[in-house]
């Protein structure tokens, strides 16, 4: 094996007829492929954990799930992680297939996966230091070409107090080929370290165990029937048409009771109609009976923060307490923001001015409630006091600045491999609205837009 020196901060891409690899020298971490085309893996240092996926010759499908094995590899942060080294942070056996709509598209896959113990039996584990669970994702950023937004997303909806996903940057071998740069990140789901509700079962079918705890979303449907479990009855509201239907995600449609399933059903009911109602702003009797107020405030800031083209109508999860908990529906987790913070041209997404909330392209899929919220002048007042408050805080100009330059630093050199496997910077990616030449061009480009659109909500959230 040929070595070769080079100066810290010098990236080289080395390709000759006559060497037995391909290689990537970034400063003192290394990549090196084999001679054929695949990127299988020769010799591969990294500073991220390094995830080794092996599926013994079986292709991951959408759907069955296939068997596999899964290891990590990471030895401690600011250690070099070498993809011989021994599984330092897990290795066991997994289920694993594509996930994603639109995303399966690109030729870089994303995964859910579940850890199995010895007998193939769902087994609860640790991954990278996040909580004991058996359920994750590994997510692949390809059309964000800063590979973050939805890692400061996320980080920023747990700034503003509430449970979001855990991620951490990694590098994915899959049967020994470079995959690049992935995000482990932990499935919404019922846990007491993740969306802490109740377990509800099916004995669960009558008084205070029945009122509690319900994952529901506003989202595409994706397989089985291609069917909504449930749709609005609300049609039209203040002459706009109401076009919006709803999924069970905890319990989902294979588990929820009939009991179960009609009070979720309900309460949404009761809720909807509350804001209908001329009554709706009362402080008792109104919406503030159903919903838990701040977490609305704070779903809908993240949303116009982003602005989100898919927010609203799509991976929109809200969830339910028992009454003896409080009872009250809360917005959130936030979930998928690939579409957001300028990187697209579609419905307006790139846009520094107006809200997500008026969507150009269809807005009947959008719920009407925060609009019916924003007419109550108690509410609003709140909102805007929110938003003050984050903005003297964890969303001010500096700390948004700080959260992605710190990012940058986590990934490192492995930016020069990811794209190397992916190159396509330079290149339109749908929906790309911006296209830069660099990883830097895309950062400095996601920097100046979000200032510009806080800056825009600064002015604007007071006529909203």
């Amino acid at each position: 094996m040929k070595k070769f020196l080079v100066p810290a901060i010098l990236v080289i891409f080395f390709s000759s007829c006559d060497s037995e690899f391909r290689q990537i020298i970034v400063s003192d971490e290394a990549l090196e492929f084999k001679t054929d085309s695949t990127f299988e893996v020769d010799y591969f240092v990294s500073r991220l954990p390094i995830v080794v996926l092996e599926t013994n010759g079986q292709e991951i499908l959408d759907d069955p799930r296939i068997t596999a094995q899964l290891g990590i590899i990471y030895n401690g942060k600011e250690r070099f992680n070498g993809h011989w080294n021994k599984f330092t942070d897990f290795e066991g056996n997994i289920t694993i297939e594509r996930r994603g709509f639109t995303s399966q598209n690109f030729p870089k896959l994303q995964y859910a996966f579940e850890t199995l113990d010895s007998d193939g039996v769902p087994e609860n584990v640790e991954l990278l230091g996040f909580p004991l669970e058996n359920d994750w994702i590994l997510h692949a950023p390809y059309s964000d070409k800063t590979l973050m937004r939805n890692k400061l997303i996320y980080k920023w909806w747990a700034d503003l107090g509430h449970y979001s996903s855990r991620t951490q940057f990694c590098e994915l071998l899959l049967n020994n080929q470079y995959q690049g740069i992935y995000i482990l990140m932990e499935q919404i789901k019922w846990d007491k370290a993740r969306v802490d509700i109740v377990k509800l079962g099916p004995e669960d079918s009558e008084g205070d165990s029945l009122t509690g705890g319900y994952i529901i979303k506003i989202d595409k449907p994706v397989g089985g029937d291609g069917e909504y479990d449930w749709s609005s009855t609300i049609d039209t509201f203040q002459g706009t048409k109401v076009n919006v239907s709803f999924q069970y995600d905890y319990p989902n449609d294979e588990a929820i009771t009939d009991a179960q399933a009609a009070y979720i059903q309900e309460f949404v009911r009761k809720f909807e109609e509350s804001l209908v109602d001329s009554s709706f702003s009362h402080l008792e009797k109104g919406f503030r009976k159903f919903v838990d107020e701040e977490s609305f405030m704070d779903f809908f800031i993240m949303q116009e923060l982003a602005h989100n083209v898919d927010g609203y109508r799509s991976s929109t999860y809200l969830h339910k307490r028992r009454d003896s908990e409080g009872g009250k529906l809360h917005a959130g987790p936030v979930w998928d923001f690939n579409l957001s913070l300028g990187n697209t041209t579609g419905c307006e997404g790139e846009m520094i001015e107006g809200w997500a909330l008026d969507h150009p392209c269809d807005p009947t899929v959008i719920p009407f409630w925060w609009r019916r919220m924003h007419q109550d002048s108690v509410y609003k007042s709140h909102l805007i006091n929110r938003w003050n408050e984050l903005r003297d805080g964890v969303l001010s100009d500096e700390n948004l600045v700080i959260d992605i330059d710190q990012q940058v630093i986590e990934l490192g050199k492995s930016v020069g491999r990811n794209f190397t496997r992916w190159p396509i910077l330079g290149a339109h990616v749908w929906p790309n609205y911006f296209v830069g030449k660099t990883h830097k061009e895309e950062v400095d480009y996601l920097k100046n837009w979000l200032l510009k659109r806080v800056n825009w909500i600064d002015e604007n959230i007071e006529s909203l």
